[in-house]
């Protein structure tokens, strides 16, 4: 999740460790925690206060999110470079070149 390495957990042991001593370092990691989970409960929270602020609704959210993906753009020009014939997909069959050049007399 932040991308820490064993030995950047390792240091930040050590140092709380030395910052509060063996005997308050375990209380220290509890209230830590627990300040962490509150901060996630608040943020929770406050994301469900703006969505009902704003009338939005999941099922609304998600379509939108999916009209939003039609609109990428490998999404459009597969979509538009993609063959008209069905049959000429299955087939594997290139479509004829209009640049008028002649494959012939390459």
């Amino acid at each position: 999740m932040f991308n820490i390495g064993f030995g950047e957990l390792l240091l930040i042991a050590v140092l709380g460790l030395l910052v509060f001593g063996p005997d308050r370092l375990p209380e220290a990691v509890r209230k830590g925690t627990a300040m962490l989970q509150q901060l996630r409960t608040m943020a929770l929270d406050a994301r469900r206060q703006v969505s009902d602020a704003a009338g939005l609704d999941e099922t609304g959210t998600s379509e939108t999110l999916n009209d939003l993906r039609d609109l990428h753009p490998r999404r459009i020009a597969s979509s538009v470079l993609a063959p008209a014939d069905p049959a000429e997909a299955d087939t594997g069959a290139s479509p004829q070149r209009s640049a008028g050049i002649d494959p012939d007399l390459t």
